[in-house]
């Protein structure tokens, strides 16, 4: 159990960020450590106007952690659950608004013209990137649990092909502004899972213990799946064809803000999303604990905006290098 505490201790500093009005180069380097960099044009550099037509926020309603003990053979593998309950879509949505006026505010203090959805709802581009690029907002996996993405303003949720030379190209092209096209994941808790085992004469036991800690916190990856911009925590701006800058979320941030009420263990339960399918993955493997994690609504919101907060202002201080 202290390997347990000492685990979740760990994970809770981890990816914490105190936001500075300057940094030096050594804090840069640092800072820029946390994420993928790719730079290409410096767009920065002369823009004048940025567009926000994709700001989407991931949220996880499910999330699992899972452990293997032994090798080879003797490989047991331990899952732990957790569920998010009191939140509900409308929530979401109120906090992906909020989420993008702080964008906006942020980028007209950093001298963009923010171009208005009105601006560019016609535009062939956009139109055609809507139509080839749109994606399922609920994904649900064995792996690792369940999220939804919801958008500002309820418009549609697109990615950006990989190819360079998409609609998205010909969209910035023709508005007349940078495009950004945001896409950040949201976790809820963390959970922390260990194992022991014992023997008496011919026999030897295998048990496993598992512990929670409701935390909100931007999370670098779910699982593999980059390639298809559907994971992750991203922000990727784009000024034509060739001119892009894109930030990939590396490690995480956390918010020190609490916002749970109660924290159940249900053996047995189901999200309300639960379909047929996900019934069996959630009651799948060896399962040590599953818990209900109930979140107070306004603090709930106040955590997420707070690391929203610290996050984008790394962002921003990363720009700041490209706008000299």
């Amino acid at each position: 159990m202290k390997n347990i505490a000492l685990l979740l201790a760990f994970f809770f500093a981890f990816g914490l960020v105190n936001a500075q009005s300057t940094l030096d180069k050594k804090e840069m380097k640092e800072l820029k450590k946390k994420f993928q960099v790719y730079d290409q044009g410096k767009i920065f550099k002369k823009a004048k106007r940025i567009a926000l037509p994709g700001v989407n926020l991931r949220f996880k309603l499910a999330s699992k952690e899972s452990i293997t003990d032994g090798k080879h053979q003797e490989q047991v593998k331990y899952s732990s659950w957790a569920m998010l309950d009191g939140i509900e879509d409308a929530d979401f949505q109120e906090i992906t608004n909020e989420f993008q006026s702080m964008l906006e505010e942020k980028f007209t203090k950093f001298g963009l013209e923010i171009a208005p959805c009105s601006e560019y709802k016609d535009n062939k581009g956009y139109a055609k990137l809507i139509e080839k690029n749109t994606k399922k907002r609920l994904t649900v996996k064995k792996t690792w649990g369940a999220a939804k993405v919801f958008s500002a303003d309820e418009r549609p949720f697109f990615v950006y092909p990989m190819s360079p030379l998409g609609p998205h190209a010909k969209f910035a092209k023709t508005a007349d502004a940078l495009i950004a096209n945001i896409h950040l994941t949201i976790d809820f808790a963390y959970i922390g899972i260990e194992a022991d085992r014992y023997r008496d004469y011919a026999y030897e036991y295998r048990s496993a213990t598992s512990r929670i800690v409701p935390v909100i916190r931007i999370e670098g990856m779910t699982e593999n799946q980059l390639q298809v911009r559907t994971d992750g925590s991203y922000v990727n701006i784009i000024k034509d064809q060739t001119d892009a800058h894109a930030l990939t979320l590396a490690s995480e941030y956390s918010s020190e803000l609490e916002y749970a009420t109660k924290i159940e263990s249900c053996e047995g339960c189901m999200p309300k999303f639960a379909e047929s399918g996900f019934v069996d993955i959630f009651r799948s493997g060896n399962v040590t604990g599953t818990y209900r994690v109930t979140a107070d609504k306004a603090r709930f919101k106040a955590a997420v905006l707070d690391v929203l907060d610290k996050y984008t202002d790394d962002w921003f201080h990363i720009y700041s290098t490209h706008r000299k």
